[in-house]
């Protein structure tokens, strides 16, 4: 795994001008970043959580090939719309292929079925049903001219000269803050930008900190409501918690997690649940998503979680546990008011 490094302690590359897209030349990568990042060096934009692929464009030729190295253009024949989308007879692009639902926002189900595909009929016909779109963000070269040591802040102004948006072909749009590329973001169900720095050069195949993908980090203070057995080492104690925030007198469930408790948590905590467990679920109905036996208890307990954002279910994505709100060994009288723990 390549290891993040600044811009100016990697060397300039050259790369054979003779091919279409050259043996070996593979995306740029981000660093990963806790947000909110607010910079006057950095432009920022929607990460499409796609499949990141280069484009080669040569006369009527097209290759997009993957970060793996792997040629897709077959598995997506309507993008060669981006043949005629783009100016230059011959050019080297970067993006994303994603493929949207019936509410516009990237579905990974119906672009890992587009990858599936076994044979060209089923290729076209899934090319008809679900076309996929290229999301075109940058331009590494044109002609026999390479742009990798020409810096974002240039690059960025050419993309949208070289290539003519299309219903199939979108040119991502790059803001000077992340406000509005977080709020572009979560619009279509993703919840991370990528920030690029307006000085930088683009290294293939690398990883720098001129890009980084920033997910911001939310935090709740959720009520305990159960537990669920875990495995090997956890196989006699908590699993992950169950987890929910109060809305009303009713408590909503927003997910569960088991990541984060240290071992000493762990079994206080298991302890502290058991003298609290009843049969009955706290929630109005049994989240259906739960994988075994659930070990419900009163909801009095208050933990700190933190996530990158909430589900279209209303779930918390990626929650860790961060600590106690309610100290362990206490057994006062609580409220949720807001997913805010209160002691009356």
């Amino acid at each position: 795994m390549a290891v993040p490094h600044d811009s100016q302690d990697h060397p300039t590359m050259r790369w054979d001008t003779h091919d279409i897209l050259p043996p070996g030349f593979l995306p740029m990568l981000p660093t990963a970043a806790a947000g909110p990042l607010d910079s006057a060096d950095y432009t920022y934009e929607v990460k499409w959580d796609g499949l990141r692929v280069l484009a080669g464009l040569h006369g009527r030729e097209m290759i997009l090939r993957t970060g793996a190295g792997q040629e897709v253009q077959g598995w997506f024949p309507e993008l060669a719309m981006l043949r005629r989308a783009a100016y230059p007879e011959w050019a080297v692009l970067d993006g994303e292929v994603v493929v949207l639902d019936e509410d516009g926002t990237p579905s990974p189900l119906l672009l890992q079925r587009r990858l599936r595909a076994e044979d060209q009929s089923e290729v076209v016909r899934l090319s008809e049903e679900t076309p996929a779109m290229i999301k075109v963000s940058d331009i590494l070269r044109i002609g026999d001219s390479w742009l990798l040591d020409v810096a974002w802040d240039e690059r960025k102004e050419i993309v949208p000269r070289a290539v003519q948006s299309h219903q199939l072909v979108k040119v991502v749009t790059a803001w000077p803050k992340s406000e509005p590329a977080l709020v572009a973001a979560r619009m279509c169900g993703l919840d991370s930008v990528i920030a690029k720095r307006l000085r930088g050069r683009y290294y293939p195949g690398d990883r720098t900190r001129d890009w980084l993908s920033i997910r911001p980090r939310e935090m709740v203070d959720a009520v305990i409501c159960g537990w669920m057995a875990g495995r090997g080492a956890r196989a006699t104690g908590i699993g992950a918690l169950l987890l929910g925030i109060r809305k009303g007198r009713e408590l909503i469930y927003i997910g569960h997690t088991g990541t984060g408790i240290d071992a000493e948590t762990l079994v206080n905590l298991h302890h502290e649940l058991q003298r609290g467990v009843q049969r009955a679920c706290p929630f109005p109905e049994t989240p259906a998503s739960l994988n075994g036996v659930p070990h419900w208890v009163r909801p009095e307990l208050i933990c700190r979680i933190r996530f990158t954002g909430w589900t279209d279910t209303g779930k918390m994505r990626s929650p860790t546990f961060m600590e106690m709100v309610t100290p362990l060994g206490v057994s006062p009288s609580l409220v949720a008011v807001g997913g805010k723990a209160m002691v009356r």
